[in-house]
């Protein structure tokens, strides 16, 4: 079963140019189902990479249970400033 997940980046913002070397990317995720994994693309969908997870949690709220999760992912090299970055 495919659930939506919705998930946004915290240290960068649109127009943003990422500075040379080693970046890390940070974000946060949530669903109403738990959540196993985030992904990141640099090549808008056409491949996408695995962030790494952590912090997960639950909240009860109207007895609904939201998940929740930070990701981060560490940018090596190989962005430029055209490059667009969703997650």
């Amino acid at each position: 079963m495919n659930v939506n997940v919705n998930s946004a980046m915290c240290n960068i913002i649109d127009g943003m140019e990422v500075p040379p070397g080693p970046f890390i990317i940070k974000g946060y995720a949530f669903s109403t189902l738990p959540i196993q994994r985030v992904d990141i693309s640099l090549d808008e969908g056409k491949t996408w990479l695995a962030t790494d997870l952590f912090h997960p949690g639950l909240r009860y709220d109207n007895s609904k249970i939201w998940t929740w999760t930070f990701w981060r992912f560490e940018l090596v090299d190989g962005v430029t400033k055209e490059t667009t970055i969703w997650a």
